[in-house]
């Protein structure tokens, strides 16, 4: 076992404060959007041992994968399946999809060999991997996830006084309606007059207190922060999710959505890879999206939980990774096996595994190497574990 750091992400949509005041440091000024844990190529944690800062995580599994990963390294590729990041969420996040494993696959050799820099603005596949996600709020945490049904999507856009909200609601009929309906707002025939025009028709009918207010009210949230966006407009088609803390929510690789604000740890595929198309200032590849999206994911799944004591696994509906929170409150055991990532959120708890202990503070991360065994803690406080799934 060993002592992991950070890497910090100052995204222009993170948060001043919440990530300070869960490390227990003082706002700097800029945005901290996201924290890091784990081997990805563009941000490694750094390994932290008592002598000072050592080489990365990644080094270490590239020199032994068998006793960093154990026995089922070869079917991860060598490398950690899954990220750990903390969410820090002050302004919504781009429209998204991740994708799935062939098209990752497809689309980074595609950009690889027509020379795109991995760094360039317009790249859309950092690597070759699909990247599922989880998402655990630590505070109340927002997100749009998933297609509405077709039927509340017209009831919300109809009585609209807006010729795109007209177009939208006639575009919701017969197969294929949600998909046909999202290409064609946020495609370029969508001007950002004909956007200003439904935001306004959603303030009107808002004031009013008539029709889908909720809806018409995130609108004007989304308009204040990308005025005459797209995606403002696509909104309307999608499933609006409130997480109370301590709830969790699973985004197959597929689905449309974004985060909206909130504090939350995400265990995801160990990718970077975003096909953006909307709520963004970023490069958007609208085709690619659509492509990528499965419009049969209606509805973010929860993933299964399941408890033991002061133990909480979370089980999302693929097998990439898995969530484990923990109360520590005296003598815990956590006996998942491979390689793992663990976090403390608050107090300072002990953790021991291979024959080393380490005591951890809010912050802090930990690596458990698979060939350590199981996992004993013990103090006061929260932690967070990141492990393969079965």
């Amino acid at each position: 076992m060993l002592g992991i750091g950070y890497t910090v992400r100052r995204y222009d949509w993170g948060s001043l404060q919440a990530i300070p005041d869960l490390l227990g440091v003082e706002p700097d000024g800029r945005p901290w959007a996201e924290l890091w844990f784990g081997d990805h190529e563009s941000g490694p944690s750094a390994l932290v041992e008592p002598g000072g800062v050592g080489f990365h995580l990644d080094g270490l599994i590239h020199r032994d994968p068998a006793t960093a990963l154990g026995p089922d390294h070869a079917r991860w590729g060598d490398r950690l399946p899954y990220m750990l990041k903390v969410l820090g969420v002050a302004a919504p996040l781009s429209l998204q999809v991740h994708p799935g494993r062939e098209r990752a696959r497809e689309g980074f050799a595609r950009e690889e060999a027509a020379g795109v820099p991995l760094d360039a603005p317009h790249r859309s596949y950092r690597d070759p991997r699909p990247k599922p996600e989880m998402v655990f709020a630590l505070s109340r945490f927002e997100a749009l996830a998933g297609l509405r049904p077709a039927t509340e999507a017209r009831a919300a856009l109809e009585g609209l006084d807006a010729p795109l909200a007209r177009k939208m609601a006639a575009s919701l009929e017969g197969p294929g309606a949600l998909r046909r309906t999202m290409a064609s707002v946020l495609g370029d025939e969508t001007s950002p007059a004909a956007v200003d025009g439904l935001v306004a028709a959603c303030a009107c009918r808002r004031r009013e207190g008539t029709g889908d207010v909720a809806a018409y009210s995130l609108v004007a949230r989304l308009a204040a922060h990308y005025p005459a966006d797209p995606g403002v407009a696509a909104s309307l088609l999608m499933r609006h999710v409130v997480l109370a803390p301590g709830e969790a929510l699973a985004v197959p690789t597929g689905m449309l959505h974004a985060y909206l604000e909130g504090l939350a740890v995400e265990v995801l595929g160990a990718s970077d890879n975003v096909l953006r198309a909307g709520l963004t200032p970023k490069h958007r590849d609208v085709p690619e999206l659509l492509g990528a999206m499965d419009d049969a994911h209606t509805a973010a799944p929860r993933p299964r939980e399941v408890r033991d004591g002061p133990v909480r696994r979370f089980l999302p509906p693929f097998e990439d990774f898995q969530l484990i929170d923990v109360r520590v409150d005296g003598p815990v055991g956590i006996d998942v096996p491979g390689p793992r990532i663990g976090l403390v959120l608050s107090g300072a708890v002990f953790a021991a595994a291979g024959g080393h202990t380490r005591r951890v503070e809010p912050g802090q991360g930990v690596f458990v190497l698979g060939s350590d065994g199981p996992l004993r803690v013990h103090g006061a406080g929260r932690l967070i574990v990141a492990a393969p799934g079965k």
